[in-house]
C-alpha cells in the first residue's frame, strides 16, 4: 500500500493537473469520492470567468448584472421550472407541423433542464465590477497622489464637470429650467457637507496606507501594451487595492456620493462620469478641463488606464478559490479589445431591448432619484416637465455615446456603445424590460426567454462546454458571421444566410463587388497616381479601376481637377517612391467621392450588399423560392435591401447590428405581411466555438464519468 501511495504521489508532481481526480485510499481504505478526470479539464472555467456587459442604457444590463451576482437567482428571478414547460404531445398527429412542433418542444425541455439542473448545483456568483466606481477610485488615487484633501479634490472636479456644459438644444433647455450656472456652489457644498466626514477620514487613511501608491502613479504616467504584463512587482499592492475596492469602506462612500448626486441631478451625474471616463482615457488627468475631450487625440497614452486599474483589481483577487467577475458596463471598443487579448476567459456580453422599453426604464429611474421634499413643494405639471426634461436630455446623452464618430477621427478615448454591441459576441434579449411574473411567460416558448433563463444557459455553457448543442437561430447566425470574412469592404463587413421557414439553409451571402470586379481592399491609391495610359507596367489596372478613376476628366472643384488630381492633393506622401511601406493604401470610393462632392449619396458604393449578393446567388445558380425564409444577417437591412426581402417573400429577418435609416419604421413596419423584425439571441464568434465545441467527444467524456476504474 505505501509504494502505491508513493508512486500516486510521484504522479501528482508530474502530473499537477490530475492532482484532484485520483481516488487516494485513506487508513480505512475507505475511497474519498473526488472528481473525475474529465472534471479537472473544466476546473479553469469553473474557477476564473471575467464577463462584460455593454448595451445601450435602460436595456436590463444592470438588472443582468444583479443576475450574474446572485448565487440563487434562479430562485429570485423569473426562471421557469422544467416540469412546468408544457409539451403539446398526441398519440396521433393531425399533420407534420404538430409533429415537428412536439419534437421542438422535447428536445428544448431536455436542453432546459440539464442547464437548469447543473446551474442549481455548480453555480457560483459573480463579483460586480462597477465601472462608474472604478472611474471614482481612479479620481481618489488620483487625487492623493496630488497631495489634496479629498473634499477639496472632489470639489474642484464637481466645480467644474457637474453640470450640462455643451451647447446642444437639449441641454440649453434643461439648463434654463435647472439653472446650474447659479446653483453649482450651493449643489457642491450641500453635496459635500452631506457625506460624513468619519467616511472621508477612513476613505483617505485607507487610500494612504495602499501599498499601490506607487505603481498608482506609474499607472498614471504611462500605460503599457495589451500584452505587457504589468503586474510583476509587489504582487501585494494588488491585493490590497481588490480588497479596498469590494470592501465596505469604498462602496458605502461611493453609493452615498453617486446617490446624492443623482438626487441633485441626475442628468447632471451621469454626464460627468461620461467626460471624467473619455478624460482619463484621453489625457490622464481628471482635473483637466471637460472641453480637452471635444479635441483630436494627441496621444494614446492613457487609452487603457481605466482597463488597467479593473486589471489590477481582478488581479488582486489571485489566489482566492473562485474568481468570477462581471464588469458593468464596458462602453469602449478599445477596452474590450483589451480584456478580451489579455484573457481567454473574457466573454462579452450585449444586452437588447427595444426604445420604448429602454426609454420607460431611464424614467423611472429619474422618478426614483427626484427628492420627494422637491416634488413638494411642485406641482405635478411641473415635476412631469422637469422628469421629461431631464429623460430627453439622458437619451440624447446615451445617443451621444452610443453613435459617437470619434472613432472615425482617430479618437478611441471617447466611447462608442454601438460597436461595443457590434463586437460582443453573446447576445442575450430582454424580452420585456424584466418580466417579474413568471406566469406571464409562455409555457410552451421553446426558447430561453427570460435574462435569468438565458443567462442559465450560457453560465452552464462557459463552465462546460458542449454539454448542449447550439440553437437553430445560433447555428445560423454563425454561417452568416463567417460569410462576412470574405467581405472585401473597408467600412463595415455584412453576412447574410437565408433559410426556408425550418431553417435550413437556401443561400449565403457578403457585401462584395460584382463578380469579375477587384474587391476596394486589394485596390491602392498608389496604383491611380503612377498609372499612365502608355506605361506596358500599368495593363492590368484598367482593368481593377474604372475610367472615372484613371481618367483626366475634371469633375470636382468647379471642373478643374479629376479623381486623381484630388487624390495627389490628398495624399502627397503617397507620390513619393522612394517611401517604404509594406502595407497596402486600399480606399473607398464612395466615401472619397462623396467627401469630395460634399455629398452623402449610398448610391456610388461599388458592393452589393450582403442580403442583395445572397438574394443574387439563388437567381445566378437557381434553387427554391425562398417565400416565407428566414434571414439572419449580421447588420439589419437598409431601406433598399428591405424592400427587396420584402418582396420575394422573407418573413423574419434575425439580425445583430441596427444599421441606421428608417427601414425599420418606413419599409418593414409598414403593410398587410410586414416581415418579423427579430434582434439575434445567442452567441456567435470566436465565443460560439468556446461554449459548444467540447473538450472531448461526449462518449468518451460519459465513458471516463461512468468508469470504476
Amino acid at each position: 500500500m505505501a509504494n502505491v501511495i508513493d508512486f500516486i504521489k510521484n504522479h501528482i508532481k508530474t502530473c499537477k493537473k490530475l492532482c484532484n481526480v485520483i481516488k487516494i485510499i485513506d487508513k480505512s481504505n475507505k475511497p474519498i469520492q473526488h472528481n473525475t478526470p474529465v472534471d479537472t479539464f473544466y476546473d479553469d472555467r469553473k474557477e476564473f470567468v471575467i464577463i462584460g456587459l455593454t448595451g445601450q442604457a435602460g436595456s436590463g444590463r444592470s438588472t443582468l448584472a444583479e443576475i450574474i451576482g446572485n448565487k440563487n437567482f434562479i430562485g429570485h428571478y423569473n426562471v421557469r421550472k422544467p416540469e412546468k414547460l408544457d409539451v403539446d404531445f398526441k398519440e396521433n398527429f393531425k399533420n407534420e407541423e404538430e409533429r415537428i412542433k412536439t419534437i421542438s418542444q422535447l428536445i428544448f425541455r431536455r436542453k432546459y433542464s440539464i442547464c437548469y439542473n447543473y446551474t442549481k448545483r455548480e453555480y457560483q456568483p459573480y463579483r460586480i465590477i462597477k465601472y462608474t466606481k472604478v472611474v471614482l477610485l481612479y479620481v481618489l488615487l488620483y487625487i492623493r497622489k496630488e497631495g489634496k484633501p479629498l473634499n477639496e479634490g472632489l470639489k474642484e472636479i464637481l466645480k467644474e464637470k457637474f453640470y450640462p456644459s455643451r451647447d446642444e438644444d437639449t441641454d440649453t433647455e434643461y439648463k434654463k429650467l435647472t439653472k446650474p450656472d447659479e446653483n453649482i456652489p450651493i449643489y457642491i457644498n450641500e453635496i459635500l457637507k452631506s457625506i460624513d466626514s468619519k467616511k472621508t477620514e477612513e476613505i483617505e487613511e485607507k487610500l494612504d496606507s495602499l501599498k499601490g501608491i506607487d505603481y498608482i502613479e506609474k499607472l498614471i504616467g504611462t500605460v503599457p501594451s495589451i500584452s505587457q504584463d504589468t503586474d510583476k512587482k509587489d504582487k501585494e499592492s494588488y491585493v490590497e487595492l481588490s480588497k479596498f475596492f469590494f470592501g465596505d469602506i469604498f462602496n458605502n462612500f461611493a453609493d452615498d456620493f453617486m446617490e446624492k448626486l443623482s438626487k441633485k441631478d441626475y442628468y447632471s451625474m451621469c454626464f460627468m462620469f461620461h467626460r471624467l471616463s473619455a478624460l482619463i482615457r484621453k489625457e490622464g488627468n481628471p482635473f483637466e478641463e471637460s472641453k480637452v475631450v471635444l479635441e483630436p487625440d494627441e496621444n494614446y497614452n492613457h487609452l487603457f488606464d481605466l482597463a488597467i486599474l479593473i486589471n489590477f483589481i481582478i488581479k488582486g483577487s489571485k489566489g482566492e478559490k473562485k474568481r468570477r467577475f462581471v464588469i458593468d458596463p464596458i462602453r469602449n471598443s478599445m477596452e474590450a479589445l483589451f480584456f478580451k487579448e489579455r484573457y481567454n476567459a473574457f466573454y462579452l456580453i450585449a444586452v437588447n431591448c427595444d426604445y420604448e422599453h429602454r426609454k420607460d426604464h431611464i424614467k423611472k429611474e429619474i422618478e426614483e432619484f427626484i427628492p420627494e421634499s422637491e416634488t413638494e413643494k411642485q406641482s405635478e405639471t411641473e415635476k412631469q416637465r422637469k422628469t421629461e426634461l431631464m429623460l430627453k436630455a439622458v437619451m440624447h446623452l446615451q445617443d451621444i455615446e452610443d453613435r459617437d464618430k470619434d472613432f472615425e477621427k482617430g479618437k478611441f478615448s471617447s466611447p462608442n456603445i454601438e460597436q461595443c454591441i457590434a463586437n460582443a459576441e453573446i447576445h442575450i434579449s430582454n424580452p420585456d424590460n424584466c418580466i417579474s411574473d413568471t406566469k406571464k411567460i409562455i409555457l410552451n416558448e421553446t426558447t430561453f426567454y427570460t435574462m435569468a433563463e438565458q443567462w442559465m444557459k450560457f453560465s452552464t455553457l462557459i463552465q462546460h462546454p458542449g454539454l448542449i448543442t447550439p440553437s437553430a437561430e445560433e447555428r445560423c447566425m454563425i454561417v452568416a458571421y463567417s460569410a462576412k470574412f470574405n467581405s472585401g469592404c473597408l467600412s463595415r463587413q455584412v453576412g447574410a444566410c437565408i433559410t426556408n421557414k425550418d431553417h435550413s439553409i437556401r443561400t449565403i451571402g457578403w457585401n462584395d463587388v460584382p463578380y469579375g470586379q477587384v474587391p476596394c481592399s486589394l485596390r491602392e491609391l498608389k496604383d491611380v497616381l503612377k498609372y499612365t495610359v502608355d506605361n506596358d507596367k500599368c495593363k492590368w489596372e484598367r482593368h481593377i479601376y474604372s475610367d472615372y478613376e484613371l481618367g483626366d476628366m475634371k469633375w470636382y472643384d468647379d471642373k478643374k481637377k479629376s479623381f486623381k488630381d484630388k487624390i495627389a492633393e490628398n495624399y502627397p506622401k503617397l507620390s513619393n517612391e522612394n517611401q517604404e511601406d509594406f502595407l497596402p493604401y486600399p480606399y473607398c470610393f464612395k466615401s472619397l467621392h462623396n467627401s469630395y462632392e460634399g455629398e452623402k449619396n449610398q448610391v456610388h458604393t461599388r458592393s452589393l450588399h450582403a442580403e442583395e449578393n445572397a438574394m443574387m446567388q439563388m437567381v445566378k445558380y437557381g434553387g427554391e423560392g425562398l417565400k416565407d425564409g428566414i434571414i439572419y444577417v449580421t447588420a439589419s437591412p437598409c431601406e433598399l435591401c428591405a424592400k427587396k426581402l420584402y418582396q420575394i417573400g422573407v418573413r423574419k429577418i434575425v439580425y445583430i447590428d441596427p444599421y441606421p435609416g428608417i427601414s425599420r419604421q418606413h419599409i418593414i413596419s409598414c403593410g398587410f405581411k410586414k416581415p418579423d423584425l427579430k434582434l439575434f439571441q445567442g452567441a456567435y464568434g470566436t465565443s460560439y466555438f468556446k461554449l459548444y465545441q467540447p473538450f472531448m467527444s461526449y462518449k468518451d467524456e460519459i465513458g471516463i464519468r461512468t468508469s470504476r476504474h
